[in-house]
């Protein structure tokens, strides 16, 4: 068999090995020799090869990003507006007592109804004695 190892170069400076290996047949050539097959022979084999462990690395970069922002903002513009706003104005004043006559007034709301049977409103058939009685003069 043979192997080969080509260096690749990922990033600068950093190189990775990339190692490929092949069987190549054997030709054995002499007179008279006749080829059998026989069972199938395994070694292993410990091969020393350097690649390279990527790496990685990672930084926090704070960067500042600048954007317009659209917001809707009422407009609001000022209106002269004029109420009148009743107000009271009370005085004090003391003046000589004075006597006004006022008529008495006595409202009387007669029942157009009939009087039930058995019911009646004389004071003689009430069930009491009168509280008071009226003279007049």
């Amino acid at each position: 068999s043979s192997c080969t190892t080509k260096y690749v170069e990922k990033q600068p400076g950093k190189f990775v090995g990339d190692t490929g290996c092949e069987k190549l047949p054997v030709e054995i050539c002499g007179a008279g020799c006749t080829y059998e097959e026989g069972a199938e022979e395994c070694h292993d084999k410990v091969i020393a090869s350097l690649i390279d462990v990527p790496e990685e690395v990672c930084d926090l970069n704070p960067q500042q990003t600048c954007r317009f922002v659209t917001k809707l903002v009422p407009k609001l513009s000022p209106k002269h507006e004029c109420t009148i706003v009743p107000k009271e104005t009370y005085t004090l004043k003391f003046s000589q007592p004075k006597q006004v006559p006022k008529p008495l007034q006595t409202r009387w709301c007669l029942d157009p109804t009939p009087a039930t049977p058995g019911d009646s409103y004389e004071e003689s058939e009430s069930l009491a004695d009168p509280i008071s009685t009226y003279q007049q003069n």
